[in-house]
């Protein structure tokens, strides 16, 4: 390939480890890897070994768990290509696409077969003039969430020394994970915290939905608790919601109510 600075991931801390000297090669077999990586290390001008986190080597686990697992006589998605010289990938005025033909394969195996390409099979497309590319921001509005995931997150907190006070105080009772915001709660582990027109979706759901029962504002606050989610004006954001239902008031038990507000009476 005639590549002669190289840059090597690996996710195993013990094989990173001896190969930068950190860990000692006790194994036999070890050992005899380690000198062999050695005598590699002297053709190029720069090498370096670079352990990756496992919460960042998600992609390539899943690649080596699909071509190892499976049933036997089952097929696998294993396309290996090797490259003897470095490819060109735009050269003439030409974009070379690499595709893979999936003529003769039925529907049902099609995402399962294996393929050894000995060269790889290209398309030539002339490339077309330079056009202007339009980016587009979309501007996402700053909700209740938007301080705790600035103060978990960045240690950011609010201008306002009263807000900044208040998120600081209640940021231990959430966490952040994966870029949501969860809340740590005593009927469920985590509570999902959601805004605008999700907190909509789920009253409507577990008040009128497939379940739905058409019950009170506080009963469909508990049970939004119990479903998972939460958001600061849940109690009366539910209370609101069952007042405004269109069956709960057209059903709704009226004709025992008073015809005016109760007063009391005292004895003179």
């Amino acid at each position: 390939m005639g590549a002669k600075v190289l840059m090597a991931k690996s996710d195993s801390l013990l094989i990173t480890g001896q190969v930068t000297g950190e860990f000692q090669a006790k194994d036999p077999q070890m050992a005899a890897y380690l000198e062999y990586v050695k005598e590699l290390r002297g053709s190029f001008a720069l090498f370096e070994v670079v352990h990756v986190p496992r919460e960042q080597n998600a992609q390539a686990d899943l690649l080596a768990k699909l071509a190892s697992s499976g049933k036997v006589g089952r097929q696998r998605i294993v396309i290996q290509e090797t490259l003897k010289t470095p490819r060109a990938f735009a050269a003439d005025h030409q974009v070379l696409q690499v595709c893979k033909s999936t003529e003769g394969i039925t529907r049902s195996h099609r995402s399962l077969t294996q393929e050894t390409l000995r060269a790889p099979r290209v398309r030539a497309h002339p490339v077309e003039e330079a056009k202007t590319t339009q980016v587009c921001a979309v501007y996402q509005p700053d909700t209740w969430i938007t301080p705790y995931k600035r103060y978990i997150a960045d240690v950011v907190l609010p201008v306002d020394p009263t807000e900044a006070r208040k998120v600081k105080k209640s940021s231990s009772k959430f966490t952040l994970i994966d870029g949501e915001l969860y809340m740590f709660g005593f009927t469920h582990p985590l509570l999902v915290c959601v805004h605008g027109e999700k907190c909509v979706r789920i009253m409507t759901e577990l008040h009128k939905g497939i379940c739905g029962s058409h019950i009170g504002g506080r009963a469909l606050a508990t049970r939004t608790l119990r479903a998972g989610y939460y958001w600061p004006t849940m109690t009366e954001g539910c209370k609101e919601y069952a007042q405004r239902c269109k069956q709960c008031q057209q059903h709704a038990d009226w004709h025992k109510a008073p015809p005016e507000k109760l007063k009391s009476i005292y004895n003179p």
